[in-house]
Order: C-alpha cells, then sequence, then structure tokens
C-alpha cells in the first residue's frame, strides 16, 4: 500500500512508515479523511497553507474539527467562497467565515442552543400535520382549531366542486384550487385574481381570512388582501431544479420547483425558499422593513406558542425565530446534533474518502461498504437511487454494523406541532430515507422570555440610548427593487443591493434610481458587504473581503482601494470615512488619503460598526462592547461605552436608528454630549475611558 492510500485509508501505522521512510507528508493533505491523520500529518511537517482542496472537501462535508484544526496552523485558507461551500453545514460555515472576517478559530465560542430534544413515540395521525399530496382535505398544524373535514364538507356544500378541485382547510374558512381559485369564508366566497399555481399548493392564510400568500415554486412570492391588493409580490432568489428525477403524485415529469414554505405568525409571514428565509410584515406591520436570513432549501414553517414563534426547518438542521408584536428576533439555530442519530465517525470518514477522491455527493442518500481482499469498496448513491459511485480504498477496514448503527446523512425537519398538553414535538427524517424519528422540543419558552425581557435605563449625564420600535423604511425608489436581494434604501433616494453571481460566493451589485434596477459600472462582483450611506448626497460606502468601493449611486460608477485585511465595517464620518479592517478602524479623509487616525478595534462578531448624527458620531464593536466617537471639529471625542452591540443601522424617515441585537434603539442627548466629551486619549480602544451605559431606556 503506497503513502497516498495509507492515507485514504486513514492507516496510521502504515503512514508513519512511510514518513520514516522519506515520504513528503504535504503530499497526503488531499487524501486526508480524518484529523487524527491530519494531525500526524502536520506533526511531520505538512504544509498547511498547501491543504486548500482539504479544507473545501470539509467545508462541503460539515468536518467541523478538520476545519478547525486547519484553520488553526494557516487562517489564511479561510474565505467568503469556502465558507460557502458549507452551507449545508451552519457550524462549519460559521467558522470559516469568521475566521475569513479576521478572528482566531480558538477566540471562536460554539454557538451551543438552549433547545433539548427528547426522543419520542413517533406519532402519523391528527393532530399532527400530514403532507400536502393529492388527498382531499388537508388539516392545520394547530390540534386546537375547531376545524374538520365534516366542517370543511359543510362550508363548501354549496359550492360546485370538481373532480379536480382540492379543498384545504384554514381557521377561517377553506381554500379551494382547480381551475379557479377561491376562498369560502366569513358566509361568503369570494374568487381569488391570482396567477394560477402548479401542484402543490402551498399558501398561508391569516385567522382574520383577511390577508392570503402564494408561493409559486422557488420563482415568486404573492400576497394579496380580500379585496385583491397586492401586499406583497417578490421574486424569490434560487434556481428551480431542473428535470424532476423524483416526482410527488400530482407534479410534471418535465421539471419542477420544490415549492417555498409558508406559515402565518401574528402579522409576519414566513417563507421559507431554496436559499433563504423571509419574514415579511404585514396588515399592521406593513411598514416595517421585510427580514432575511440564509438557509438551505426549507423543509417546513410551523408557528407556535400562539404566534409567539416560528420554528423554521431546512437541510442540515433550521432556525427559531421569536415574535413580539413588531420585533423578530432569531434565537437559535436548530443544530442537527440537537436529534439522535446523526451520521457516525464512520459514516463521515467515507463520505470524506469519496469526496477527496472526487466522487462525493453533495446528498448521499445511501451509504454502505463491502470489505473485499486488500481493502474496502465505498458505494454511495444519489436521489433515488440514481448517480451510483464507487471507490475501493486499499487496505480500508469497515465493520458494516457500524453504518447500520447510524443514519448516513444528517437529520432535517419535516414538520412540528403542539399537543394539546403544550408540548412542541418535532419529526425527523435523514435525506432521503423513510425512518422517521420524533422528538420533544424543550426551551421555546424560556428563550422567548430572555429575548424580549425589558431593560432598565440606563442613561449618563442626560446621554442615553433609548428603546425605538423598528422604523419604517424609506420607500423604493423604483417598484423594481423587489427583485434584488437585501436592498437597503439610502436618505438621498437611491437603493443598493444584489443578485446571486454566476461566480460562486458572489453577488452581482446593482443601484436603483426612479428610473428602475442598473448595474454598477463596471460591475462589482462582492461577497458578504459592508455598506453605509452619505447622509446627505447620493453616495455610498461598501467593503468585501480586502477592499473599500465609493460608489456615486448618481451614475452608477465607483472606485476601488484595497486594504491589508478584511472588511469588517465602513462608514462615512464627517468629510471622509472611516473603514474598519482586521483589528483596525482607519479615519481617511477620502478613500485614497493616508489614514489621519488608526484605531486598534479588534471586532466583535456580532456587530457593525456605523455613523450617525450627520455622520458626526461612530459607533464602533470592539470585542465584547461598543465605543462612541463623535468628531468635535478636527478632534475625536469619547461619548461612552456601551455592553450591547449594534448589528447595523435602519435608514429610515424617522431619524437615524441602531438595529441591535434585541430590538432597535435612538441616541437622545447628543450634542450636549458632545459638547461635553473629553478628547479620545491614545488609539486603543480596548482601553478607552468613558462614561459607561450599561442598559437601555425601555420605558418610553
Amino acid at each position: 500500500m503506497n503513502f497516498v492510500a495509507s492515507v485514504l485509508a486513514n492507516d496510521l501505522e502504515q503512514t508513519r512508515i512511510h514518513l520514516d521512510a522519506g515520504a513528503d507528508a504535504s503530499e497526503g493533505l488531499p487524501w486526508t479523511t480524518t484529523v487524527e491523520m491530519l494531525e500526524l500529518l502536520l506533526e511531520r511537517g505538512a504544509k498547511p497553507e498547501e491543504a486548500a482542496t482539504l479544507l473545501e472537501a470539509a467545508a462541503r462535508e460539515g468536518q467541523l474539527e478538520i476545519a478547525q484544526l486547519l484553520l488553526r496552523h494557516a487562517p489564511g485558507l479561510a474565505t467568503e467562497d469556502r465558507a460557502l461551500m458549507a452551507a449545508d453545514h451552519p457550524e462549519t460555515e460559521r467558522v470559516i467565515r469568521e475566521v475569513a472576517r479576521g478572528d482566531d478559530v480558538d477566540a471562536l465560542v460554539d454557538s451551543k442552543s438552549a433547545l433539548r430534544a427528547t426522543r419520542v413515540r413517533p406519532t402519523f395521525g391528527a393532530p399532527a400535520p400530514h403532507k400536502k399530496t393529492s388527498t382531499r382535505f388537508y388539516f392545520p398544524s394547530r390540534p386546537r382549531m375547531d376545524l374538520d373535514e365534516a366542517r370543511a364538507r359543510t362550508l363548501t356544500e354549496a359550492i360546485d366542486l370538481s373532480e379536480d378541485d382540492v379543498v384545504f382547510a384554514a381557521a377561517s374558512g377553506v381554500m379551494i384550487f382547480g381551475t379557479k381559485t377561491r376562498w369560502v369564508g366569513n358566509g361568503e366566497a369570494i374568487l381569488l385574481d391570482i396567477p394560477p399555481l402548479d401542484w402543490p399548493y402551498e399558501h398561508a392564510v391569516d385567522e382574520a381570512g383577511e390577508h392570503f400568500f402564494f408561493a409559486y415554486g422557488q420563482r415568486r412570492l404573492l400576497g394579496i388582501t380580500r379585496d385583491g391588493s397586492v401586499v406583497v409580490d417578490e421574486d424569490l432568489p434560487g434556481a428551480g431544479w431542473g428535470k424532476a428525477i423524483v416526482r410527488l403524485p400530482g407534479e410534471p415529469e418535465g421539471g419542477h420547483s420544490y415549492p417555498a414554505r409558508l406559515c402565518i405568525a401574528g402579522h409576519w409571514l414566513a417563507a421559507v425558499s431554496l436559499e433563504r428565509i423571509h419574514l415579511v410584515p404585514f396588515g399592521p406591520h406593513a411598514g416595517l422593513p421585510m427580514q432575511w436570513f440564509t438557509c438551505q432549501l426549507g423543509t417546513c414553517a410551523v408557528p407556535l406558542r400562539e404566534g409567539r414563534a416560528i420554528l423554521v426547518g431546512a437541510r442540515a438542521g433550521g432556525a427559531l425565530f421569536g415574535i413580539d408584536g413588531d420585533r423578530v428576533e432569531r434565537l437559535a439555530n436548530v443544530e442537527p446534533t440537537l436529534f439522535e442519530g446523526t451520521p457516525s465517525a464512520l459514516h463521515q470518514q467515507l463520505r470524506m474518502a469519496l469526496r477527496v477522491s472526487g466522487r462525493g455527493h453533495n446528498d448521499p442518500r445511501s451509504l454502505n461498504a463491502t470489505v473485499r481482499e486488500g481493502g474496502s469498496t465505498i458505494v454511495a448513491r444519489g436521489v433515488g437511487g440514481m448517480d451510483e459511485r464507487t471507490l475501493f480504498v486499499p487496505g480500508l477496514q469497515v465493520d458494516s454494523a457500524e453504518l447500520e448503527a447510524s443514519w448516513p446523512t444528517r437529520p432535517e425537519i419535516t414538520d412540528a406541532w403542539e399537543t394539546p398538553e403544550g408540548e412542541i414535538r418535532v419529526r425527523v427524517q435523514p435525506v432521503g430515507r423513510d425512518d422517521v424519528r420524533a422528538f420533544r422540543l424543550n426551551g421555546v419558552d424560556e428563550l422567548l422570555d430572555s429575548a424580549f425581557a425589558a431593560l432598565e435605563l440606563g442613561s449618563v449625564e442626560g446621554f442615553a440610548v433609548v428603546a425605538s420600535p423598528i422604523p419604517r423604511p424609506y420607500p423604493p425608489p423604483h417598484q423594481s427593487m423587489g427583485t434584488l436581494s437585501y436592498p437597503e434604501v439610502g436618505p438621498a433616494g437611491y437603493a443598493f443591493g444584489h443578485k446571486v453571481s454566476r461566480r460562486p460566493g458572489k453577488w452581482n451589485s446593482y443601484v436603483v434610481d426612479a428610473e428602475g434596477v442598473h448595474a454598477f459600472e463596471p460591475h462589482w462582483f462582492s461577497g458578504v458587504t459592508y455598506s453605509g450611506f452619505h447622509p446627505r448626497e447620493p453616495r455610498l460606502v461598501a467593503g468585501t473581503a480586502r477592499e473599500v468601493i465609493e460608489v456615486d449611486l448618481a451614475t452608477r460608477t465607483w472606485e476601488k482601494r484595497d486594504v491589508n485585511a478584511a472588511v469588517r465595517g465602513v462608514a462615512y464620518v464627517g468629510a471622509g470615512l472611516a473603514v474598519h479592517a482586521g483589528a483596525e478602524v482607519m479615519i481617511l479623509d477620502s478613500l485614497h488619503a493616508k489614514p489621519r487616525r488608526v484605531l486598534k478595534a479588534p471586532v466583535s462578531r456580532n456587530a457593525n460598526m456605523v455613523s450617525l448624527h450627520g455622520a458626526t458620531v461612530l459607533w464602533i464593536p470592539v470585542e465584547d462592547r461598543s465605543v462612541l466617537l463623535a468628531l468635535r471639529g478636527t478632534e475625536l471625542v469619547v461619548l461612552g461605552v456601551l455592553n450591547i452591540g449594534a448589528t447595523g443601522k435602519h435608514e429610515s424617515p424617522e431619524g437615524e436608528i441602531l438595529a441591535l441585537e434585541k430590538g432597535a434603539a435612538r441616541l437622545v442627548g447628543l450634542d450636549h454630549a458632545i459638547a461635553e466629551a473629553k478628547p479620545l486619549e491614545g488609539d486603543d480602544l480596548t482601553v478607552v475611558s468613558g462614561p459607561l451605559l450599561t442598559q437601555i431606556d425601555r420605558s418610553t
């Protein structure tokens, strides 16, 4: 068995023999399948910076420990593109992304969820929800609703139903799909003027029967009121799946798009698509901004706790959101490790062997190994048993019983519901398998109470951070802004947003004005973007990776400046710019000027630098707190230090409002505070002295 084969087989003893005989440890890196083998190769002189292909394989397979070990020795391997390769594995993606942005891998704290899951016996009848197939009646997941098939038949008895009509029951009536889409409720039947929907009929109706939402595959999200007014019309990001290899009953043979999952909690719609979780406000909250969160392939969206929470299922886990009036907070990620039966260490090793040999599957539906003379043959199959990939590994010994003891793929949440006793139940299946397990989910109420707990007054000498409702955004300069991802509208009447690029992990950037949506000239390809509008002029500063650009929004042209570290924030300050790169904040008189001042500011991962008060105040995240500086004439002064991080700024006609991890806030008393503030002494913001603001006033 040669050196590469011994590494691929994870044969530590044989690998040591080859290394003792003079083998180059670096040549084994691309064929590494376990942490133990990687540790051995690094100990014997392997150059970790040559392990880019191994990091990419670990990203795609969610091999967190391999990724952490590599990045500990070679943090320069971390890039935004490689983080996106781990999109199906949130923890691995997070680690690669944060290291790419300048964090130390050993400083990253594992995001342990406060949620707990206990396995229970699966149940398949009511009140658990049913899959939307070709059955006549669909009953929602809320068991306390007094709605059953008999009542649905009563509501529709006066309707002339054809054999092709399908009826779905909701809290306040029934939805009928067929040649026409009709709603029956409140003693009347109305025809809904919407484009025809292909099967399956993904929709959501509010409890009053006033707002109706429809998902057109992965293409479009449409929301209307009873009178036909359009309240939501959004293009969904993410392409359809193309030709359907495996079809559900009623699906066309020529291809289909996996439908976005929909649910309503309060006056928020959750729409979960192939790439994104959309939280859309409507009714009394219609003026609030839509919120976005990334995900991979939404599998379900379920309201819980009488609309106080939404559980979203997605490939490789999910997320729990809390709702409190006009506030929506992401409370916790729902990791696959929360549920029993995640892939074994042997499964992970074999999947890595397939991946590093170029025979890996993104979604392996079956995985087995057969011991043969001199080694083992690994066989993996994809959707519907198609696309079989086989690899013989010399020297590999496999215990087939260990493979059968756990699922070969990560589980995904397929539905959730509440029992009459108030328990939250979650149904879980591994990708591509019929095995079903059910769990009781605990900890949701504690997370809700913690997220929306009131904080007391915090102010110093007339200067305070005061809680604020989430404000309405500036109106879109053109209705086509909805075709962009992550759009923002600035005070000068221009918007900025993105579309997915053909370059892996990149976005194309666009400007919106009164005439429509326009590409940058020339095109700018961005990754994770930090940006800030000028408070008065049609200008924008943005940053991604190790570059900063300044955009003339009126002409859609831009200039670029390269910096020496990963950009973590950009903002206008005074007549110039502030750039947070790595562990430093540079104060610049213009984009290409030499820094007028450089401040030491190790960044917090959960906060962004923003400017306020006509670009005279800077909110700078520094480790686990924030420092507020102001420009008084030509000198920097210290307004205060706050132990709560801002996640950005709400651009709004209602004024400059900070976006916080929990809610939003205004700064009040700024003019007085700036006049009385002491100059910033030194350039190290980790030891800055100033008024300590420890709480937020939520009483006003």
